[in-house]
């Protein structure tokens, strides 16, 4: 073990494994990627469900809407009817913060507190000597801002300590009722009012514990010296409900889709299965909403998308693996093994990436999965091919 001053480093000697432990270790990844496959096949299944139905809702949404002429007056004959509205939020309350008592007559004030901390960065290091394996893992302390707490109780150095918890931290404070005219929001369209910006110092000035040096509220003895411990607060606030405030800006102007019941604006139930309950910053007509959802919906299905295929490839890359160990001790023939799989192992994972999606989406697009599934097959078929050419060659030629 050598030791440093804000580091420690662990040096360790072991055996190179055998072949009999290589292809043991390649054994125990082939279990792993049988497991690995139906997990990303039910992600890709799953994830394709959801956007199929969150495309249909919007889409059903679009077709239903109706646009209030006023949001003075909830009419009935658009109670349980999905509705369209914007202008100005609007709150009587005051949103507070009882443990620094700060105060704000906006929809909401997040506070976020930071506390400096030891925290424990790892590195690690292999070489080859002597026909062992030398493992080196070096351990280094960095004195840090951290939103969360970190616990030091598992350091490799028990010489760096935190303090065993945060005394206060990071929270959202929402006025209730927000309103737009005569309606009151759901939670979950107050939740989605994020046009936060940072609450000015005047609104701080006056509590014990401001300090003007870094314009937050400071927990320490100075914070161009910060120790172990300090912490500081910083606020922002959303949805300015204030007219004629050059320090908050001008008031919150939104648009919402969703349910009327009564003089409420909820979440609505689609006929395919999804839900709708949008709001936006700003003044958005119906179709711009909606084009907006629907863009996101795409986003976030070809995020899931690529993470299945990732998880694909390490069930392909697990099961191949095999392969590699058998030749991983002659020095050039293991590269190109090792080469050869891996593209070996990205063509299986998008054949089957893209099998998948085309199978979800025959009852949704037929066509447009019959062409997935026909270009996927195009590789395999000229494979079969070419092996059917070989083997009739090879008979003729036995002939």
């Amino acid at each position: 073990m050598i030791s440093g001053k804000d580091s420690i480093t662990v040096v360790s000697h072991k055996d190179q494994p055998g072949i009999c432990q290589r292809i043991s270790n390649s054994l125990m990844a082939v279990i792993a990627g049988f497991l690995l496959l139906p997990m990303s096949c039910y992600l890709l299944y799953y994830n394709e469900g959801q956007s199929v139905m969150r495309a249909k809702s919007l889409d059903e949404g679009l077709s239903k809407v109706i646009l209030l002429d006023t949001t003075e007056v909830a009419f009935e004959e658009n109670n349980g009817k999905l509705v369209y509205a914007s202008g100005p939020i609007s709150t009587d309350k005051v949103v507070t913060d009882p443990y620094f008592n700060v105060a704000i007559h906006a929809a909401k004030l997040k506070r976020v507190v930071e506390m400096y901390q030891w925290v424990e960065h790892t590195s690690k290091h292999e070489v080859v000597e002597n026909g062992k394996i030398r493992k080196e893992i070096t351990y280094s302390y960095l004195k840090e801002w951290k939103t969360h707490h970190v616990d030091s109780s598992k350091f490799q150095d028990a010489s760096h300590s935190n303090p065993s918890s945060m005394v206060v931290e990071s929270a959202t404070f929402t006025a209730k009722p927000v309103k737009l005219g005569n309606f009151y929001l759901s939670d979950s369209l107050v939740k989605q009012i994020n046009d936060y910006k940072p609450l000015p110092t005047s609104f701080l000035v006056q509590h014990d514990d401001y300090s003007p040096e870094i314009s937050q509220i400071y927990q320490g003895r100075d914070p161009n010296n910060p120790m172990i411990g300090d912490l500081r607060i910083r606020y922002s606030f959303a949805g300015t409900v204030v007219e004629g405030d050059a320090e908050l800006g001008t008031v919150t102007e939104i648009s919402v889709v969703a349910r009327q019941i009564f003089n409420q604006l909820a979440h609505y139930q689609t006929q395919a299965g999804g839900t709708l309950e949008l709001l936006h910053i700003g003044k958005w007509s119906p179709e711009q909403i909606f084009n907006k959802e629907h863009s996101e919906n795409n986003m976030h299905t070809w995020i899931l998308r690529a993470i299945g295929f990732i998880t694909a490839f390490f069930a392909f890359h697990c099961l191949t693996n095999i392969f590699h160990t058998l030749v991983d001790w002659v020095p050039l023939i293991n590269q190109l093994v090792y080469l050869g799989l891996f593209f070996l192992n990205v063509f299986l994972a998008t054949s089957f990436t893209v099998t998948v999606i085309a199978f979800c989406w025959l009852m949704f697009r037929p066509l447009y999965a019959s062409a997935l599934l026909l270009l996927v097959s195009i590789p395999w078929m000229l494979g079969w091919k070419r092996r059917g050419k070989a083997i009739s060659a090879r008979y003729l030629h036995k002939e």
